[in-house]
């Protein structure tokens, strides 16, 4: 199913071929996209303070990116960041066509069209028929995206908040869904256009055996776009924000843990009527946070409901 993950130890690697030292213990569909992530291990890692490590921005279906994994033997010194925000799913593309629909964010289901309804994780874009303007949904994770803002009438339909997927324990790892895309409306002149939703944030797995923990790691949510029109009449609406993605750590011992950890949803954009009022595209949802330990950790991570 979505998010399915572990890991495995590779014995020998011939053409097409990976031959595993033990069996594997969930079961992969191959009508389903598989990742094989090669995990690097190191004795020790020191990320200083105001040093940042960012992971790589996740590109599509079946094409890597998005996360960041690493083994750590001995001792992670982290004082400074590591950063997968906005690295996750992505969100719905601009609209740039009079009275066409937005784009859906993107989530685990790959595929993204023009609809109001949301895509899995990814909010729905808005559709506004005739005048105004309606914004796109905010992306979901293990929150809910909260649906698009609009002006009442006309026929507009904000774009639906984005679903909920995986488990507090984290058992599968999911980044987080892409906002929906805004409205243009039937007056906009060219150069105008909705908002494009936000990305959602991506996935950090780290295990180490001691880990000194100051710093911080992001896997929030990028916020949606706001609309722009040219002049006249336009009202275009705002982009949905992108939800909170994936972060797992673990350590032997923790010796310190005095850092930040944010799996926070974003904002969404602003969806601007031409000489009225303005609304708010929807908010991404949060993600998913565990820390494990096999010792008690003395001074809890600082965790935020909303980015400070």
């Amino acid at each position: 199913g979505a998010g399915a993950w572990e890991i495995v130890t590779v014995s020998t690697v011939s053409t097409g071929t990976l031959n595993l030292r033990g069996a594997l213990s969930r079961a992969f569909s191959s009508s389903d996209t598989s990742w094989v992530q090669r995990i690097p291990q190191y004795s020790t890692v020191t990320v200083g303070s105001g040093q940042t490590l960012y992971a790589p921005t996740y590109a599509g279906t079946g094409t890597p990116g998005g996360g960041m994994v690493a083994f750590v033997a001995r001792t992670l010194n982290l004082a400074g960041t590591v950063n997968a925000a906005g690295r996750g799913y992505r969100g719905g593309a601009r609209t740039g066509s009079p009275t066409q629909v937005g784009e859906q964010g993107e989530s685990y289901t790959g595929s993204q069209s023009r609809s109001t309804s949301a895509n899995g994780l990814g909010g729905g874009g808005g559709y506004s028929p005739s005048l105004t303007h309606a914004d796109g949904g905010g992306g979901g994770y293990r929150s809910a995206g909260s649906t698009g803002g609009t002006i009442g009438g006309w026929g507009n339909t904000a774009g639906a908040g984005g679903g909920t997927a995986g488990a507090a324990s984290l058992s599968t790892l999911l980044m987080g869904g892409g906002g929906g895309s805004g409205s243009l409306d039937s007056d906009a002149e060219g150069g105008s256009y909705g908002g494009y939703g936000g990305a959602g944030g991506g996935i950090v797995l780290v295990s180490a055996g001691t880990l000194a923990f100051s710093g911080s790691i992001t896997v929030a949510g990028a916020n949606g776009e706001t609309g722009y029109y040219a002049g006249g009449g336009a009202s275009p609406g705002g982009g949905g924000a992108g939800a909170g993605g994936s972060i797992y750590l673990g350590a032997g011992t923790v010796t310190s843990a005095t850092g930040t950890l944010r799996a926070t949803g974003a904002t969404g954009g602003t969806g601007s009527e031409a000489g009225g009022s303005a609304t708010t595209a929807g908010a991404g949802g949060n993600g998913g946070i565990r820390v494990q330990s096999s010792t008690t950790i003395s001074a809890s991570p600082t965790a935020y409901a909303t980015c400070p």
